[in-house]
């Protein structure tokens, strides 16, 4: 078994569970904040009070595509929840001119590929301008 040297517990309020680990271990933590405190335990292990917080999912952002026909292009995506349980949309549309010239010339590389052989494993990327 590999030895223990960080324990993590998430409490709700950090202030408040150091002052009870102090009372239960008989020692002042070595460092300590509003949102943390560390306690080093007498056999060298490092036990943390991490404040709880609700994390809450990315619904927008930027990601960046490095491909090898096109070259680099960046699309902002934001994710939308529809009404339907579990249910997500998910939108890519282009940051720049220069990543829409890019997305569009992915999309005539792809037109013009031979689809004679497409299987079910294979993914075929069809661009549509709107």
């Amino acid at each position: 078994m590999t030895p223990v040297s960080t324990i993590l517990n998430y409490v709700a309020d950090a202030p408040k569970s150091a002052t009870l680990y102090s009372k239960l271990l008989g020692s002042q933590p070595v460092e300590s904040s509003q949102n943390f405190a560390m306690f080093v335990l007498p056999n060298g292990t490092a036990l943390g009070l991490w404040a709880r917080h609700d994390v809450k999912a990315k619904t927008f952002g930027v990601k960046r595509y490095d491909h090898p026909q096109v070259g680099r292009f960046d699309l902002h995506w934001e994710s939308l929840k529809l009404a339907d349980p579990g249910q997500t949309l998910v939108t890519y549309t282009p940051v720049d001119a220069a990543s829409e010239t890019a997305l569009e010339l992915l999309g005539t590389l792809c037109r013009e590929e031979d689809r004679g052989g497409v299987g079910d494993d294979d993914r075929v990327l069809e661009v549509r301008r709107r």
